[in-house]
Parts: C-alpha cells; sequence; structure tokens
C-alpha cells in the first residue's frame, strides 16, 4: 500500500514539475506582469493539486489536440533496465485496450514498499524538524516580551476598520529585526524593542493584520505540507519559497491599493526602514532585504494585468500533465469507438447572397478598448444639521428605510442638495446650481452594473435631463455608479445576467453603453463606434425611446452622398451586444456590402490579427488571421465567390480551404474538422466549404481566417466593410498633462498607474509611440503604445532610457541602482547609498556594453556594463 501511494506522489511530482518549471524560471517575469493577488491563486491551486494523487477519468475531458500513437502503459518509477520491444507489424493497427509487448517488468513489491519507507520518514522527519524549529524560534522570540499600550490601541481599531475576527496580541520583544506574525489559531504580531513614529507603526500593523485576515498563515501551512510531501523534489521547495514571498507582495497591494504616489512613496520608506529578515518559516515578515525589498518596492508602482487567464492555462496545463492527455489511438476505424467513427454532421442549407435582404452580413464594434468610467462627483458627501435644509422638492423613503431628500439652501436662488436624512443629520452628496424648480424625482433600481440602489433626476440644461445612479457602500456613504443624460434604458444587453445601461445624448443617433467587465465599470461612446468602423456611411436622426428587435438595438444608416440635396434612401442594422463586442448586423443587399461573414451567428474573436502569444508553443509572433470560437462542426462559408486554390492539410493549419477572388484578394479557412470541396472547383460567395474544427496547433475549435491581398496579409476585419481612403490617413498625435491623445481617442494615463503626475515626452520609435511619464523624484514610468493594435503593450519602470536604432525591445533603463533590459533582466546592481543616483546611460560605439554615469557622494564616475 505504501508503496503504491508513493508511486502516485512520485508520478505526480514528476508531472507537476513540468509545470513547475517554467513558472519558476519565469517567476520574475510573471510577478511584474500579473497581480500578486492572481499568483496567489496560481501557487495555491498548484499546491493543491499537487496534494491530489488522482486521475481525472479520460471521459470527462475532450483533448484539444489528437496525438497519434500506438497504445501503451505506463510503468511505475523505478524502472529496471529491459530490452526495447520489437516493433509491431507496419500493417496491425494497435486496437484500443490491446496489451503491449510484455518487455518491462514492474518493480518487484520489495523495492516499492522500500522505496514508500524511505519516502514517509523523510516526510516525518520534515515535519517534525520544521516543527520543532518553529517552536524553538518561537520561544526565543517571545523571551523578554512586552505589551505596549500604543501598540494595543492602534491594533484595535485597525482591527475593527479591517473586519480582522478575534483578538491580535501585539508584543515588543529585542529579539525580532523586522515586524512580524506567527501562530495559526492565536496568531501574534510582534514588532522591534525600537519605537516606531505614528505612521510607519499604522502601516506596518495594517500590513500584518491583512495577513491575518487573509489566511496567509493556513495557506503557509498548506505550503509546509506540500514541501513535505514532495520533500524530495527541488522544484516543490522553490515553489514554495516564491509563493511565500508572493504572501507580501498581496499585503502590500491591499495596503496601498486606491492610494496615490505620495502614500505608495512613504509605504516604500516604511518598508526601507524595516527591511530585515530572519523568523521561522511558518510566519509572516514585513521586512525584506537585497532583491526581494526591490521587487516589493517596485511592486507599489506598477499597474499589471489580472491574469486570469494565466491562472486557467496553467491549471490546465497541471491537469493535463498529471498523465490526462489523451492520446488516442490511430486507426480508430476498427476501435469501436463511436465518437471515432461518427460522420461529421451535415452541412445545413444556407442563403445564399443575391438581391433578396440578408442577416448574415455582419461587422463587429470592438469593445476592448472602451475607457474606464471614472465617476466625477459634484461634491465630497458631508454631514450637516438638518436644520440647515430649506423647501424640499423630492422626498423618498426607499425599501429598506433609506430617505432620500432633495432641497432648497437656504436664502439661496440656485443652490439645491441631495442627501440621505439621518434623524437630526443630512449626508449631502450631490449639489445642483440651477435656478430650475421642477423635474426632480428619485427612483430605486435593482441589479444595474452589478450594484441596487437609486436614481435621482434632475434638470440641468437646456433640453438636458440627467439621471445619476448611486448605491450605498459599506460605509453608509451614496456613491456615483453612472451619470446618464436625457433617455436612459437599464436592460440586459449582453445576456450576461444584470443590467446595463444605454442612455441618449443631445441629438446623437446612437447611445452611450455603460458595462461592467470584473469590478470595473467600462463606458462606450457607440456613436463613434459606428462613424470608426462605417466611415462611408452616415447615421440617421431617430429619437428615442429606442427600438428593440430580436436581433437587438434598431439603427437606421445611409450612404453618404455628396449632393446633399439628394435625400438619402435609410436602411436598417441592428446592434446586438455581448460581453466583448457589439455586433452590427447589416439589412442590406450583400453584393453591396462586400465579403459576407464566414461562420454565421458565431462572432467572438478569441484571436485578433498582428502579433500575440500563441495558446499553445508560447512565443510571441504574428498572427496571420483571426480565430473566430464556434461549435466544432459549424458550418463555413465562402466570403466571396472564387476559385478553390488549394484544399488539404498541414501540421499547423490543420485542413484548410484557400480561394482565390477578383482584384487580386485571397481568402484561407484553416482547422477545419472536414473539408466541402475541392482543388479547381468554382464556388459561390456563401456557399458550404467546410465546417469548424481543431485539426491543426489549437487549443479548441475554432476557424481560423486569412485575406490576402495582392500577395500581402491584411486584417481579415477590415473586409466588413471595406475602409475608406480617409480610413489610412495618419492619426493625430498629443500629450496633456497625464492624457495622451491618438486618433481622436484620449487615454489617461493615470488610470493605468496612480503614480503618474505628467507625461514629460513623446517619441515614435520603429512604429511604436514611446511615453515618458514623471512618477516621482528619480524615477518614470515609460509607456509604450501600439498604433496598429490600439493598445499599451509594455510598461518600464525606471530612468535614462536608451535603446538602439528602432527596436524598443533592445533598450536599457536604470532602477535605482539596477541596469535593467526591456524584458526585466538585471544587468547590473550598485550600490549607491542614500544620496547616489544614476545620472545618465549611454551605449558604447560597439553597442556590447553600456557606459553608467553614477553621481555619488557629489563625484561623477562611470562604469562599463556588458550586454547580453
Amino acid at each position: 500500500m505504501i508503496g503504491i501511494l508513493f508511486q502516485r506522489f512520485a508520478l505526480l511530482s514528476l508531472s507537476g514539475s513540468m509545470v513547475l518549471l517554467p513558472l519558476l524560471l519565469f517567476a520574475g517575469l510573471i510577478q511584474r506582469r500579473y497581480r500578486a493577488q492572481s499568483c496567489a491563486v496560481l501557487w495555491l491551486l498548484l499546491a493543491v493539486r499537487l496534494l491530489l494523487p488522482v486521475r481525472v477519468p479520460l471521459e470527462l475531458l475532450r483533448p484539444a489536440v489528437t496525438l497519434p500513437m500506438p497504445e501503451y502503459t505506463a510503468i511505475m518509477l523505478p524502472q529496471t533496465p529491459s530490452e526495447s520491444a520489437p516493433a509491431a507489424p507496419a500493417s496491425a493497427a494497435p486496437s484500443v485496450g490491446a496489451k503491449p509487448p510484455a518487455a518491462e517488468k514492474a518493480p518487484t513489491r520489495s523495492a516499492a514498499e522500500r522505496l514508500g519507507t524511505v519516502w514517509l520518514l523523510g516526510a516525518a522527519v520534515f515535519l517534525l524538524g520544521q516543527g520543532a524549529a518553529c517552536r524553538l524560534a518561537r520561544r526565543r522570540l517571545m523571551r523578554g516580551a512586552r505589551e505596549d499600550a500604543e501598540d494595543r490601541a492602534c491594533v484595535e481599531r485597525l482591527r475593527r476598520e479591517l473586519g480582522v475576527k478575534g483578538n491580535t496580541a501585539v508584543w515588543r520583544t529585542a529579539w525580532a529585526a523586522t515586524p512580524l506574525t506567527l501562530g495559526l489559531l492565536r496568531p501574534v504580531i510582534l514588532l522591534p524593542e525600537e519605537a516606531l513614529p505614528a505612521e510607519h507603526l499604522e502601516l506596518v500593523l495594517r500590513h500584518e493584520l491583512l495577513h491575518i485576515r487573509r489566511g496567509d498563515l493556513w495557506y503557509k501551512a498548506l505550503l509546509l505540507t506540500v514541501n513535505a510531501v514532495h520533500w524530495f523534489n527541488p522544484l516543490v521547495w522553490w515553489m514554495a519559497r516564491e509563493a511565500g514571498r508572493n504572501l507580501e507582495y498581496c499585503c502590500d497591494d491591499a495596503v496601498v491599493r486606491g492610494r496615490d504616489a505620495d502614500f505608495r512613496r512613504r509605504y516604500g520608506e516604511v518598508l526601507l526602514h524595516a527591511a530585515g529578515g530572519g523568523g521561522p518559516v511558518l510566519c509572516t515578515r514585513f521586512g525584506d532585504s537585497g532583491t526581494r525589498l526591490k521587487g516589493r518596492l517596485m511592486n507599489l508602482f506598477q499597474t499589471k494585468r489580472t491574469g486570469a487567464a494565466m491562472v486557467c492555462v496553467v491549471l490546465a496545463g497541471a491537469v493535463l500533465a498529471g498523465g490526462l492527455v489523451a492520446c488516442e489511438s490511430a486507426g480508430a476505424a476498427g476501435s469501436g469507438d463511436p465518437a471515432a467513427s461518427a460522420a461529421p454532421p451535415a452541412p445545413t442549407e444556407t442563403a445564399r447572397a443575391g438581391k433578396d435582404l440578408v442577416l448574415e452580413n455582419v461587422v463587429l464594434l470592438h469593445l476592448e478598448n472602451s475607457e474606464v468610467y471614472v465617476p466625477v462627483n459634484s461634491m465630497e458627501p458631508d454631514v450637516m444639521s438638518a436644520d440647515t435644509m430649506g423647501e424640499v422638492l423630492v422626498d423618498r423613503k426607499l425599501t429598506d428605510g433609506t430617505e432620500v431628500v432633495c432641497y432648497w439652501m437656504p436664502d439661496s436662488e440656485y443652490t439645491k442638495y441631495w442627501a440621505i436624512r439621518q434623524g437630526d443629520s443630512l449626508l449631502r452628496f450631490c449639489v445642483e446650481d440651477s435656478a430650475y424648480q421642477a423635474g426632480y424625482s428619485i427612483e430605486e433600481f435593482q441589479n444595474v452594473l452589478g450594484k441596487n440602489g437609486f436614481r435621482i433626476e434632475a434638470p440641468r440644461g437646456a433640453a438636458y435631463q440627467a439621471y445619476d445612479y448611486y448605491y450605498i457602500d459599506t460605509n453608509g456613504v451614496p456613491r456615483l455608479l453612472a451619470d446618464c443624460a436625457n433617455w436612459v434604458e437599464e436592460r440586459d444587453s449582453n445576456g450576461d445576467g444584470e443590467k446595463e445601461l444605454l442612455y441618449f445624448y443631445h441629438g446623437g443617433a446612437l447611445p452611450y453603453y455603460y458595462f461592467r467587465q470584473g469590478d470595473v465599470i467600462y463606458k462606450a461612446d457607440i456613436e463613434s463606434l459606428w462613424q470608426n468602423r462605417f466611415p462611408d456611411f452616415q447615421l440617421g436622426a431617430k429619437a428615442p425611446p429606442y427600438e428593440w428587435a430580436d436581433r437587438g438595438l434598431t439603427v437606421y444608416y445611409s450612404k453618404k452622398m455628396e449632393n446633399s440635396s439628394v435625400e438619402p434612401e435609410l436602411q436598417k442594422a441592428y446592434l446586438d451586444f455581448t460581453a466583448e463586442t457589439i455586433v452590427a448586423w447589416l439589412e442590406k443587399d450583400a453584393s453591396e456590402i462586400g465579403c459576407q461573414w464566414p461562420v454565421p451567428e458565431n462572432y467572438q474573436i478569441s484571436a485578433f490579427f498582428g502579433s500575440r502569444v500563441h495558446p499553445v508553443t508560447g512565443e510571441k509572433r504574428g498572427h496571420s488571421g483571426v480565430d473566430i470560437a464556434a461549435p466544432e462542426g459549424t458550418p463555413v462559408l465562402a466570403a466571396l465567390g472564387g476559385v478553390v486554390v488549394a484544399s488539404g492539410f498541414d501540421a499547423v493549419y490543420g485542413n484548410y480551404v484557400e480561394l482565390t477572388h477578383e482584384n487580386g484578394l485571397s481568402t484561407l479557412y484553416a482547422q477545419l474538422s472536414a473539408r466541402e470541396v475541392e482543388a479547381g472547383e468554382t464556388v459561390d460567395q456563401g456557399q458550404v466549404i467546410g465546417t469548424v474544427g481543431s485539426t491543426g496547433t489549437a487549443t479548441g475549435p475554432h476557424l481560423h481566417f486569412e485575406v490576402t491581398q495582392d500577395g500581402t496579409l491584411v486584417d481579415p476585419l477590415d473586409c466588413y466593410p471595406p475602409l475608406s481612403e480617409e480610413a489610412g490617413a495618419p492619426a493625430e498625435l498629443s500629450i496633456q498633462g497625464t492624457t495622451f491623445t491618438y486618433g481622436g481617442r484620449t487615454y489617461d494615463l493615470t488610470e493605468r498607474s496612480p503614480a503618474i503626475s505628467s507625461i514629460t515626452a513623446m517619441e515614435q520609435v520603429g512604429g511604436q509611440i514611446l511615453l515618458e511619464c514623471h512618477t516621482g523624484p528619480k524615477n518614470n514610468i515609460y509607456v509604450i503604445f501600439d498604433p496598429q493594435a490600439g493598445t499599451f503593450v509594455e510598461e518600464l519602470t525606471g530612468t535614462h532610457l536608451i535603446w538602439k536604432g528602432e527596436n524598443l525591445t533592445t533598450s536599457v533603463y536604470a532602477f535605482w541602482g539596477d541596469i535593467c533590459t526591456y524584458d526585466g533582466i538585471v544587468l547590473a546592481t550598485f550600490n549607491l547609498g542614500e544620496s547616489g543616483y544614476v545620472s545618465g546611460l549611454s551605449f558604447t560605439e560597439d553597442g556590447k556594453q553600456v557606459e553608467v554615469e553614477i553621481i555619488e557622494n557629489g563625484e561623477s564616475s562611470t562604469q562599463l556594463v556588458s550586454l547580453p
């Protein structure tokens, strides 16, 4: 029994190492790019997986890639040398369940049992040793410890503020080199004997209480258990160290979340003041030193991605690596597997494009670049006596008993306040400055953008009726959720189970759209999205209330006319809202629109045209088309009529069909589960040419769709509809304060990093735009914008950025005493003390080294650093 258990954990440790090794090698890069909480979830899931030596039944998995290989049986370690089995005859196709030749022998029971016994003894020694070390360290740390009334009062106040349950003791001890917390059931915070400034004390205690609230000591106990079970695997030791280090990043993030750059700098000073280390393994340590401290300081000023997709990919890899990759046998015809012999679904009849009006002509209006909505309040909430309230314009008691009022300020002809009446006091949250005396109201709302609350209506200009949505936060204070105008509609537009907001503003032909992704609310200007995507079409005025059809919001549009005296013919379109895009259905003659969408009813783009990280290989490279997610077997239609020039199979593309059309245009359809046409055939627009699959290098069923114009790859989405001549004009660039404007859209960079105080310089380098942003004394953030993708692609924190030619990936910059490359590799570290700093960087003439100019104690010097 012990031998079998060891064999399972040994195999689990081996398969887990396949996932751990690349993660640990790139742990620094992952830490810089993704939020610490996502990394904490990632390490937690991997730790749990390493404690569960179970196999998921293959019937529950549908492998994305099928590997043709003969049947085999895994022999558990340890193995004994044996001769290779003779090859089976080429004509004999192995069947599912066939036994392999008896070429290898399983280990004897005695050998397996002996190894299992050694494994258990090693785990027991590890746990006993760590437990004894923790107990001795606790005794030493508590020796001579004393309580301090000021510390106790501060802990109690912060404990109530943070919602930490139970009593938390805090002691001063001469044996603690840095603040730390230990104890699973009765946690104790230990502080060094030396006195801390009041501000430092509060930040230290807040950090340690967040550890207690998060249960980080239990997290470390789990890591310790995993380490004991896999004591023979050095990668698990490494993982436990990285996961424990990441917990400090999580609490640092929690302390500075929502705070400005000054607060983050002050917190960084506290980390520097408390620099140090040491303590038992089962504790949290506030202080750090060396590269760990440097990483935490950098983390305070970095904007990171959520990392949810990264966690899912790694978790899937961990499951698959545990022996769960389905290797199906080749020659499945005789396998008896119904899935292997099942014919692909019969293609359905599809309407051909002609003179009839069709709805298969679609264009995607992308929401991925929508602006994050930042509420702008008319005032900061304050509390006043109810005696200051003048004439009440509107008063309503909500379902939960909250009473909301709008009243005149006494002796004022213009000022009115919105407030919550609380007995003899008023909690004011909004001010109106106008002479309007009517048109005010209060209504409740449910499940709008994930919140419940109330909506206030107020006139704020000629033909301008405002609708402001408020919710009550956990402290009982009203917070602005969204501000709308004129006509507003609450509607679950994208089918996510909660209502979004659309509102129509001052004569616009299309509404603004509020939607939520995660905890972030975005605001999209649908009219601008339409005009950018359809530069040759103009919108027809249509006053609300909006018309909703089965296909979505009704839109009226027409072709732009050179002769303004000619009345254009209005056509209909429908806007269907999804989580990431707005699908525009064009009710029009397909020949006038151009390309037909190749997979009707499926509009989720899983990978766009241009640079991307390949989901299978992990390499960053150009993507030659777009990937359209769709169920396996979905019919694929020809985007245009033409001739089939190729129909075959490729290891990467899988089954594919390539068509050539008029005017130098060609289209390619790849990852097909089946091909319905052969080379030389002529096809019509809308004809079924294959079905969706994942027969090449893929992670799931989708259509890979490419478009080539005169031998050059182009973005397929530009064909829906064709771009006007004006669309290719250079976009205007400008910077002002903390905002950057490109192509008519303005980006506020403080939304990416609150530490940014101004954009100090802008430069175009090799097709990208480099923005130098000031964040504080002797420190910058360099933000790189890709105009083709319309997104920010990189952020580098430091100073004196230099690069070679027109390639920003050759960049070198300084972060305090570190000299770093574009991908974060530290080339050299200089100990500059408190007054020293790097004053300049430059490449040597041969380009193989960097000259580093240093100012230290008022004196200048130069150091040479070699490039990799």
